[in-house]
């Protein structure tokens, strides 16, 4: 019997690797494309540099998806231009796991200081409310900014976490 949880325990160790390169914190910041790429192991695609899905003016050259505290996210990495070196990975869960990606958020890095703005898009018509959180990593130094935008009468939802360093 103790043979049997040994080789059981054996392949759960040397699966860990793969498990771990599934989660976007097998990169480094400062790691090139390619790097970023292999260190996905086969969970992160190179993707076309489209200018309109520059985030600070930082070039998304690759993508991918993960699971993070049981959250499914896409995985969106961005370079700085000019080194191609990695500064941002933004994560985009499914608008049905906002409120759950934001709650694990703040078990993680504490409430957020959120910041609620209404705006009114169109006179008579529900408003948009914009929700910013600012976080800190203590574990990596990483500056976490989430925002959370909802016109709930009409279901609209989106929520973003990007994190820099």
């Amino acid at each position: 019997m103790n043979r049997l949880l040994l080789k059981i325990a054996a392949v759960a160790i040397a699966a860990l690797p793969v498990a771990a390169q599934a989660d976007w914190q097998a990169v480094s910041w400062g790691m090139l494309p390619a790097a970023v790429i292999a260190a996905g192991g086969g969970q992160i695609q190179p993707t076309d540099e489209i200018k309109e899905k520059r985030i600070n003016d930082n070039y998304r050259l690759a993508t991918g998806q993960a699971v993070i505290d049981g959250i499914g996210y896409t995985l969106d990495y961005f370079f700085k231009p000019d080194t191609t070196k990695l500064v941002q990975v933004n994560h985009t869960p499914a608008k049905t796991d906002c409120d759950a990606a934001f709650a694990s958020h703040s078990k993680r890095f504490g409430d957020g200081k959120p910041e609620v703005k209404t705006i009114q898009m169109k006179p008579g018509k529900p408003p948009l409310v914009q929700t910013r959180y600012s976080w800190k990593d203590p574990a990596r130094g990483d500056q976490i900014a989430g925002i959370d935008l909802a016109v709930a009468e009409y279901g609209i939802r989106y929520c973003q976490f990007l994190h820099s360093n």
